[in-house]
């Protein structure tokens, strides 16, 4: 997958090629995992990754299988980013580190679309040591 080029390099990537097949018949288990399936369903290939040295930066592209679902993906990560900024103002989710990590990736964001192709990217300048703290601690869950 040509795309992989762009994540090839991170501490953590993963590419899917046809993941339409995986999840094509697929219905949500519940509220929360709706957006997934649905995003799942509408794209051709996946490519993500994350780099934690100087902070976290996040890598997410989609190749949707139409224009249309490309723009559905991109209302979709809007409105899930919004959820998440603001999961990350209520005090009772996690600790003041996990919540901050959570708000910097939900609102200092970057969605965009270019045909069928969808571009996303975010980052915190959390430093590895306070974000593995964060992860041992389970307090990455909202």
């Amino acid at each position: 997958m040509a795309d992989w080029e762009r994540v090839e390099g991170c501490t953590v990537a993963v590419a899917v090629a046809d993941v339409r097949s995986l999840v094509a018949n697929r219905k949500p288990s519940g509220a929360d995992e709706f957006p997934a399936v649905q995003l799942l369903q509408a794209s051709r290939g996946i490519v993500m990754g994350a780099e934690v040295g100087d902070g976290l930066r996040c890598y997410f592209q989609v190749r949707a299988a139409t224009e249309a679902d490309a723009e559905g993906i991109v209302r979709e990560t809007r409105r899930q980013m919004a959820k998440g900024a603001e999961a990350a103002r209520r005090p009772a989710n996690g600790s003041p580190q996990a919540r901050r990590i959570l708000g910097d990736v939900c609102t200092g964001y970057e969605v965009k679309r270019d045909g069928t192709l969808v571009r996303w990217r975010g980052g915190s300048d959390v430093s590895a040591v306070e974000l593995l703290e964060v992860v041992l601690a389970g307090e990455h869950t909202w």
